[in-house]
């Protein structure tokens, strides 16, 4: 995986970019309102949605689907359903408080144990994050 476009500006957002970031991927983002279109999976590997949780599944249906993106969520208590219609989709968990940015970041990159679902492709993103499964 190369380049990932995140939505969503809070503390996940801003610490799972600077990660990716710091692991050489091409990223973009995060994007807050008014910064991404129904578009925003167009044009890249993966398209995070680090999204408060009761959003998700909003964000998702916005997005118009792209069959070779991987549209990927961070929330642990949601299933793969709320990515509907995206035909690859995942959900990514880092174990690993996140309380603002810079301590985000670093925890990130310290290689958290993680959980993830759906498209085998997420396995890779962890893994190029260091994570473990």
């Amino acid at each position: 995986m190369r380049s990932v476009r995140i939505i969503g500006p809070g503390r996940a957002g801003q610490a799972l970019a600077g990660a990716l970031a710091a692991r050489g991927l091409t990223v973009e983002g995060p994007l807050g309102k008014g910064q991404w279109d129904a578009a925003a999976a167009s044009g890249v590997d993966a398209l995070v949605l680090a999204v408060p949780d009761r959003v998700v599944a909003e964000v998702a249906r916005v997005l118009t689907p792209v069959p070779g993106t991987l549209v990927v969520h961070l929330a642990g208590a949601l299933g793969l359903e709320v990515l509907a219609p995206h035909p690859r989709r995942a959900s990514l968990h880092p174990l690993a408080a996140l309380p603002d940015a810079p301590t985000g970041i670093r925890r990130l990159l310290a290689g958290p144990v993680c959980v993830w679902d759906g498209d085998p492709e997420v396995r890779e993103l962890a893994e190029q994050l260091g994570w473990q499964a």
